[in-house]
């Protein structure tokens, strides 16, 4: 293609997608994989209606869209019509809606399906020797990460602080000791006259 300029030209032999995908290693082969081996609900036919379009297949090309960075079902609809990977796993199947993809993700996204999909990938990664099976880390933490110098303490820090704090706490007993001390020998009334003071302006 000498012209570029000449966007009718015509290819006498025209290149393939696989030429581009298959030769080499490439995400889309990996996410064609892995739909097709996962057994989720969202896959299973219904008796009733029109025949749904092939759930693996879609499933292949959202989990591929996602990679790329796309996670909205309109994002992942225009990404799908302008990609070669994406076409590779379609292999000739029209791209359905926005709104079906869209249908697709929040049936991926239930409680049950989401769980059903970790277990699959989990099981899938022990198969092929990716889980050492030694050691268990569990992350339940909620609150948002702060990287700020001001706040971010080295263990010695750490300790320097919880001992300087100690101190002070020390001190602040023996403090209040003596003044518990200075008021033991009081009769009841200042006592009270005290606290009924103390409770109207503290």
């Amino acid at each position: 293609m000498r012209t570029p300029q000449m966007k009718n030209q015509l290819y006498i032999f025209p290149e393939l997608l696989a030429d581009k995908v298959e030769h080499e290693p490439h995400a889309a082969r990996f996410f064609s994989f892995l739909a097709g081996i996962l057994d989720l609900n969202l896959y299973k036919r219904s008796a009733m209606g029109s025949p749904p379009y092939a759930r693996p297949t879609l499933v292949a090309v959202i989990l591929y869209a996602m990679y790329k960075g796309y996670f909205e079902a309109l994002g992942i609809f225009r990404f799908a019509s302008d990609s070669i990977g994406a076409h590779w796993i379609l292999n000739g199947m029209e791209m359905p809606s926005y709104k079906t993809v869209e249908r697709v993700i929040n049936a991926i996204m239930e409680e049950e399906e989401l769980d059903r999909l970790f277990k699959k990938i989990l099981e899938l990664c022990v198969q092929m020797g990716l889980v050492g099976a030694e050691r268990e880390f569990i992350d339940g933490v909620k609150t948002k990460a702060n990287a700020s110098k001001h706040k971010a303490m080295s263990y010695g820090y750490l300790n320097k602080k919880i001992g300087t704090g100690k101190e002070a706490l020390k001190a602040l007993f023996a403090e209040f000791k003596d003044i518990l001390e200075g008021v033991e020998g009081l009769p009841e009334e200042e006592l009270l006259m005290m606290h009924r003071k103390c409770t109207g302006h503290c």
